[in-house]
C-alpha cells in the first residue's frame, strides 16, 4: 500500500521543462544582442569623424593661415595637432585618429575635405555627413 501523496511540490519533469523554457529564452535574448557592440563602435567612430570635420572647418573659419599651415603639415598626426592646437578639438592629437573596434581615421586633402574613416581591414567607410 501506498502512502499519502504530497501536493506541496513540483515533480522532476515540470521543473526541467521550466529550465529548458528559461534557457531558451535567454539564448533567444543573448543573440539579438551580438551585433550590438560592433554597430555601437562603427556609430561612435562615424561620430568621431564628424566632430573632426567640424573641427576642419572652425579651424579653417578662425586660423589666419589656417590653408598655408594645413598644407605644411606632412601627417595625420601633424593636422590633428593643428586642430588641438588651435581649440577646434580637445585633448591628445593622437586620440582622435583612432577610434574603438580597430577604426582609424585619416585627414587628406584640403581643410574641407572629409575626413577618411577607415574599418579594420582598410576598406573606407562611406557616411553621411
Amino acid at each position: 500500500m501506498r502512502g499519502p501523496r504530497r501536493t506541496g511540490g513540483f515533480t522532476l519533469l515540470e521543473l526541467v521543462i521550466a529550465v529548458m523554457l528559461i534557457g531558451l529564452l535567454t539564448s533567444m535574448v543573448v543573440g539579438g544582442f551580438a551585433n550590438v557592440i560592433p554597430a555601437g563602435r562603427e556609430t561612435a567612430a562615424v561620430n568621431k569623424a564628424r566632430i573632426i570635420n567640424a573641427a576642419r572647418v572652425t579651424y579653417g573659419l578662425t586660423v589666419p593661415d589656417a590653408a598655408t599651415e594645413w598644407a605644411n603639415a606632412l601627417t595625420d598626426a601633424d593636422r590633428a595637432a593643428l586642430l588641438v592646437n588651435a581649440g577646434a578639438l580637445s585633448g591628445a592629437a593622437a586620440d582622435w585618429l583612432s577610434a574603438s573596434g580597430g577604426y582609424t581615421l585619416a585627414l587628406p586633402g584640403g581643410l574641407r575635405t572629409k575626413t577618411v574613416l577607415r574599418d579594420r581591414a582598410g576598406t573606407p567607410l562611406n557616411y553621411p555627413d
